[in-house]
Formats: structure tokens, sequence, C-alpha cells
């Protein structure tokens, strides 16, 4: 049995295509926040899962549809400030 953070390192190395990522991914962080109240990940893994480049200094570095994803799987995702992670909640 593996973390949740293990399974994130699995899941980006792994050879599925990007909506079978995104699907394990979604899974994952919801057998994640059955346990906890918020997962943080490192800010490269969550672009090499979503294959997106991140901006620092982006005002809003997530981009908007990666966002609309989580909130219709009902999640919030925001980046940590001034650190390169990003926070996954529940919405509330």
């Amino acid at each position: 049995m593996s973390t949740v953070r293990e399974s994130f390192y699995d899941l980006s190395n792994s050879s599925y295509d990007k909506p079978e990522k995104i699907d394990i991914f979604f899974e994952i962080v919801k057998k994640g926040l059955s346990r906890t109240n918020e997962i943080k990940l490192p800010m490269q893994l969550f672009e090499s899962i979503f294959e997106f480049d991140f901006h620092r200094g982006a005002k809003h570095p997530i981009s908007s549809n990666i966002v609309k994803k989580f909130k219709s799987q009902g999640l919030k995702v925001t980046k940590v400030r001034n650190y390169y992670l990003v926070r996954i909640r529940k919405r509330e």
C-alpha cells in the first residue's frame, strides 16, 4: 500500500494518455481527501500529470480549464503562496 504522494508519482511516470491520467488523478485525490482535509503536491508533479507549464509571476498560475475540471469534481485547487506547491481541498 503506497501513500497518496507515491500514488501521484507513480501516475506521473506511467504511460497512460492524458485523459486517463486525469481520471486516475481525481480518483486518487478523492480517496486521499476522504482521510484528510487537504493534499499538497509539488507544482512539478501537478504539471507533469496535467501537461501544462506553470509560469512564475502569473496572476492566475493554474489555467482556468484545469480549475473548472476540479470545480466539476467538487474540489478546489490553489497554488500555495510563496511556495512551489499546489493545495487541493473539497469545495464547501
